[in-house]
């Protein structure tokens, strides 16, 4: 609940700041669900206290929503007992140039099995010799945080390395649950920066003799989108929690969905509601753009 809240704050000014917030809770997901202490040592603390920062990589090129599908593999290590040796390319993953280490999830056996249960969870260093970065997108928006590959290239790790057991693709699911309050949490603040500089501009300026917001017209679009917002933030308050009381399993996701799914909707119309009552002016109010390609207002 802390964090969502945070986030639908921080998202009224600017949109990347909320997204590093966001990501700060997506990669540790699975070490907080399934780690061992050692584990807990090494990794939380310097995302705790903001010294470091990590990215969870699941997509690739060809398995976005089709997690099963991806090709990146893991195959035993014939040289170290209960080692693996990782290969692949891992896509769109939000925050790899500064993530000091990965949350991984790669096949534990073969590319072309379609099993849930060949997936499993790695904790990657960043700064293993043969883990790196690849393309960075050149992206529409968001550009406080970079979004790219990140690449495997024969990298040999432990067994400690793994997050939980072997066959932990569940760990993924949860994750992204326990996740949906967060990313409603984040729409929400867009929506809400939307209406508030709409709603200032149509109080301003003037035709016909009166201020825009003095027509009944504008008044029900601003109404509406009102009530909107307030059922996103009631929705987002019981998937967050939800999820604060471990109710993130497969019986709460349609909970957790709706709330997601209605506040990020709701976000797109805001936006679109916004670029209409200001008009031309859209193009110059600089406050309002920053906002949704993730930059500082000053």
């Amino acid at each position: 609940m802390g964090l969502s809240i945070a986030i639908e704050e921080v998202a009224k000014y600017s949109n990347a700041p909320a997204l590093i917030l966001l990501l700060t809770r997506l990669a540790t997901g699975p070490l907080q669900i399934a780690l061992t202490e050692d584990q807990k040592m090494r990794y939380l603390p310097g995302i705790a206290n903001g010294s470091l920062s990590a990215s969870f990589a699941l997509s690739e090129p060809g398995a976005g929503s089709d997690a099963v599908g991806m090709r990146t593999v893991a195959l035993p290590d014939p040289e170290i007992n209960g080692g693996w040796v990782l290969d692949g390319v891992k896509c769109w993953i939000s925050g790899i140039a500064q993530a000091g280490w990965f949350t991984v999830f790669v096949k534990t056996g073969p590319a072309v099995f379609r099993k849930h249960d060949s997936i499993t969870a790695f904790v990657l260093d960043r700064d293993l010799p043969r883990v790196s970065i690849g393309w960075l997108d050149r992206k529409m928006g968001v550009h406080g945080v970079d979004t790219g590959e990140l690449i495997l290239d024969h990298l040999r790790v432990g067994k400690e390395a793994v997050i939980g057991e072997v066959g932990g693709f569940r760990l993924a699911m949860l994750s992204l649950s326990a996740m949906r309050p967060i990313v409603a949490a984040r729409g929400l603040g867009l929506a809400e920066v939307a209406l508030m500089y709409a709603v200032d501009n149509v109080k301003r300026r003037e035709v016909f003799g009166k201020t825009i917001a003095a027509f009944q017209g504008i008044q029900w679009e601003i109404s509406k989108l009102t009530m909107k917002i307030e059922a996103a933030r009631l929705l987002r308050y019981r998937a967050a929690m939800m999820a604060d009381n471990g109710q993130f399993g497969k019986s709460s996701v349609p909970q957790l969905s709706v709330a997601k799914y209605f506040a990020t909707e709701i976000a797109v119309r805001a936006s679109s509601l916004a670029v209409q009552l200001l008009g031309a002016q859209v193009i110059w109010k600089i406050t309002l753009w920053r906002c949704f390609i993730g930059m500082p207002n000053s």
